[in-house]
């Protein structure tokens, strides 16, 4: 058998779907971020060479990034340079490493590429694919999301700890995430924090190791987080029950040329215990994606986690008659006080007008961004969009027309108002001179490379609609959703870009439906 084929294997061997566990090199691999230690090389200006630090840090990168973050607070605080960040996130700086965390985590959010490499823009496609039920991750950026983001996420230890995550469609994102700049776990003292409690972590993640194979993905076999986080879950199931993890555990890693491909069962120690488990080295990353997306699970992870949402309120619930109904099917008239119904033939018809007026801005965006037919266009058209309309400048309009068949002239004042934006409206005019200064002479995929994102969701309108690749854009657009919705000043960029996307694509189409 192939290492595919004995990943298959494992897989329907076994009971529940995969999580995934996320290190670095993932976000190495699609962003071209660097290294832990290259990003503290990074923000290390302070005119100290950066071997100057490792060494006073006795090669302690958490230490040393302790070291460099008192020392840049100092210039952060002074510097003009750092203007633009301390009016932006000026309520994040509450600590003395808060600075560099706000720099770190605007780096993140900003300055990412797509990747170009068709082999990688393949491997990104099988991923997004996926229908698994979990993804724990040490990394800070917003990848993960963008790949997956009907998927609810978790951000810190005291959010997995304390919120009610059910282990379906959810992101576990364990060391912090750049959305929430002191969130982040990069210095000596927020280690100690994070190991001080690694304990009720751990518990929240045993059952998720024992019950599911775990699938690490960027990650080094001897990484420290990995073995200090296997460390509290060995504590917490006792070394006789260790045996459960048998074939749970399985490293994906790229084959070398002193790592030929191959699956091998192996052991891990951990303070001298030893844990099974099983290096899958491969260099067919699109192979292990497909082979991850033929999981067990029915239906989509997203609509089971609000299954299980819904029945989570009604069992925790002080009044759970006022939200379970308990009837056939067919005695159903009414839902006015039933807030969730399980039953057999439930169809779209159960989604009441009540129901639209519940959907969202992010909702609509999602839907034209992604693909998602599910909604009824026209009520999107006469009840959503005059819903949404107030305080909302750009929203996409042409894809629900299309769907409904609608005659755009005969629509409503909303959509009115969001037609006469015409093409132009989704230009910005404070970028006009610095896109036409800066894309001469360029294509659409030297923006997305070469700039950063919201500056590159900026510069897009600028292109002839000609030299604008209408699936590249969508690509664009799903990797960076979630950018258009942060609440900050960029995120009005993202929704003019996504709003020429649904343009573009479905304009004609609606106005010859007309």
């Amino acid at each position: 058998m192939t290492p595919i084929q004995q990943l298959k294997k494992i897989l329907d061997d076994q009971q529940m779907s995969p999580f995934l566990f996320i290190g670095s090199g993932f976000s190495q691999r699609y962003l071209g971020l660097p290294t832990w230690e290259g990003l503290l090389a990074k923000f290390c200006t302070l005119g100290i060479p950066f071997d100057n630090y490792m060494a006073r840090a006795d090669s302690s990168l958490p230490r040393c990034a302790s070291m460099i973050a008192k020392e840049y607070s100092e210039q952060w605080l002074t510097n003009s340079a750092f203007g633009h960040l301390r009016e932006e996130y000026a309520q994040h700086h509450i600590t003395s490493s808060s600075a560099l965390k706000i720099s770190i985590s605007h780096y993140l959010k900003s300055d990412v590429r797509l990747p170009r490499d068709p082999q990688l823009a393949a491997e990104l496609k099988a991923l997004r694919a996926l229908n698994i039920e979990g993804i724990i991750t040490t990394n800070w950026d917003k990848l993960l999301e963008s790949l997956f983001p009907d998927y609810r996420v978790f951000v810190g230890q005291q959010s997995i700890v304390r919120d009610t995550p059910h282990g379906i469609a959810e992101i576990y994102k364990i060391h912090g995430c750049c959305s929430d700049p002191n969130s982040l776990v990069v210095t000596e003292e927020d280690y100690g924090i994070f190991q001080e409690k690694q304990a009720y972590l751990a518990a929240k993640l045993i059952t998720i190791f024992v019950e599911h194979p775990i699938i690490f993905i960027g990650y080094s076999i001897n990484d420290p987080n990995i073995l200090d986080l296997l460390k509290a879950i060995l504590n917490g199931l006792g070394k006789e029950e260790i045996h459960k993890l048998q074939q749970n555990l399985i490293f994906v890693q790229r084959a070398k040329v002193d790592r030929p491909e191959g699956m091998r069962e192996s052991v891990l120690y951990v303070e001298n215990t030893a844990i099974p488990i099983t290096n899958l080295i491969i260099n067919d990353f699109v192979g292990v994606y497909t082979a991850l997306a033929e999981s067990k699970l029915k239906l989509p992870a997203r609509v089971l986690r609000f299954c299980a949402e819904q029945l989570y309120e009604v069992i925790s619930s002080k009044e759970p008659s006022k939200k379970l109904a308990l009837l056939n099917i067919d005695e159903i008239k009414s839902k006015e006080d039933v807030e969730f119904v399980v039953g057999v033939g439930v169809t779209n018809e159960k989604f009441t007008e009540k129901g639209y007026l519940g959907i969202s801005v992010e909702d609509i965006f999602r839907a034209v961004i992604f693909n998602d037919h599910s909604l009824d266009g026209k009520k999107v058209i006469d009840q959503v969009i005059p819903a949404r309309d107030q305080g909302n400048n750009f929203l996409p309009i042409y894809r629900f027309i299309h769907d409904a068949g609608m005659d755009p002239a005969a629509t409503n004042p909303s959509v009115q108002r969001l037609i006469a934006l015409g093409r132009n409206g989704y230009k910005t005019k404070a970028y006009e001179k610095a896109a036409i200064r800066e894309i001469a002479g360029h294509d659409f995929a030297w923006i997305i490379q070469n700039l950063p994102a919201e500056k590159a969701a900026a510069f897009i309108p600028y292109l002839p609609d000609s030299q604008i690749p209408l699936d590249e854009l969508q690509q664009f657009a799903q990797l960076y959703f979630q950018s258009a919705f942060d609440k900050t000043y960029n995120s009005t960029l993202f929704r003019k870009v996504f709003c020429l996307y649904d343009y573009l694509r479905y304009r004609l189409i609606s106005d010859q439906k007309s």
